[in-house]
């Protein structure tokens, strides 16, 4: 970047390089089983994808989601509240 001599792009960098580290040490304490599970969804949510199964996707895409964020520890209660603000969302688009 340096060589480009794109200053604002450095800057722009140095100004997120702590969340960008914080974030990486989160990723790096995960068991590689874990890593594996996540790896299996991926895939799951790609067949889905290739299928052109929006639903199967929908869901396999959101408990992937649920799983990253119990991985990474977010509490309970608010995982429920995601839950609840995702079937909302299905719920208004299967109306319209």
């Amino acid at each position: 970047m340096r060589i480009a001599r794109n200053e604002l792009l450095v800057r722009l960098l140095n100004s997120i390089s702590g969340e960008i580290d914080t974030q990486r040490q989160k990723y790096l304490r995960i068991p590689i089983e874990q890593w594996a599970q996540m790896m299996k969804n991926h895939e799951l949510i790609l067949k889905y994808i290739i299928e052109k199964n929006p639903r199967k996707a929908s869901d396999a895409m959101f408990r992937d989601v649920l799983n990253g964020i119990v991985i990474l520890g977010m509490d309970e209660e608010n995982k429920l509240g995601l839950r609840e603000s995702y079937e909302e969302l299905l719920s208004s688009m299967e109306d319209a």
